[in-house]
């Protein structure tokens, strides 16, 4: 049986840390990262480096596959 390691992207996270919540559209997180464009950056790149930690722990511990969800990114994408 595999075993699957997973997080979510840091553009999700960063979603979900803007909204609070699961939002259809990010209207506050698409706000928040244009008026804010250096500290979205640092959050996202902070986001990326805890969450490639996060994968590197799990593929050490056994994990065969790892899967970025973007469920953010997929609802931009279709608009």
């Amino acid at each position: 049986v595999p075993l699957i390691g997973f997080c979510g992207s840091p553009w999700t996270l960063f979603v979900y840390m803007v909204e609070g919540k699961s939002p259809r559209i990010a209207a506050n997180a698409k706000t928040w990262l244009y008026r804010y464009p250096e500290y979205s950056h640092m959050v996202l790149q902070a986001l990326t480096d805890v969450l490639v930690t996060y994968l590197i722990g799990q593929a050490e511990a056994g994990a065969q596959l790892l899967q970025v969800f973007d469920t953010s990114g997929a609802a931009e994408l279709t608009q």
